[in-house]
């Protein structure tokens, strides 16, 4: 039930980008909302192949709307600047683009050789690597309140 009230909290604070979100939050959310979307695919693929791809897109990009924040949180957490989830946004919007243009019509080959795949050869390993570190990296302990006190300057 744990994993319940992480990923509540993840949705509750869905457009909250201060704090920090811990490990278990991040996990918790990407586990409980990516797992019920994969099995539901397999089922909405076999029952209705045409309608399957918007109906599994718009799903699965709904599931992503907390990811911001609770991102931002996450990278606090590990006392990495919230600046780096621009790199995985890049990526997500990379990865939105091409699910457009699949609904479109478009077959793979030709995305694949639109502009859209050059951001694959920049973003792909370093948002990896940041997306590994953000599941793996502990919580910075934060400062105890006299020994902030004791950091500001005088004056």
């Amino acid at each position: 039930m744990n994993s319940l009230r992480l990923s509540g909290q993840a949705l509750r604070r869905t457009f909250d980008f201060t704090g920090r979100a811990g490990r278990a939050e991040l996990l918790s959310y990407l586990i409980l909302s990516q797992v019920p979307l994969l099995l539901l695919a397999v089922p909405i693929r076999l029952l209705a192949p045409a309608a399957a791809q918007p109906v599994l897109t718009g799903l699965s990009w709904l599931t992503l709307v907390p990811a911001p924040a609770l991102v931002t949180r996450r990278l606090r957490d590990c006392g990495l600047p919230p600046a780096l989830g621009l790199l995985l946004l890049a990526l997500a919007l990379r990865a939105l683009g091409l699910d457009l243009l699949a609904l479109a019509g478009d077959t793979p080959r030709s995305m694949v050789e639109r502009v859209l795949s050059y951001i694959d050869w920049l973003l792909a390993l370093p948002a990896f690597i940041l997306a590994a570190l953000l599941a793996i990296l502990p919580a910075r302990k934060q400062p105890e309140a006299a020994d902030a006190a004791e950091e500001v300057p005088a004056g």
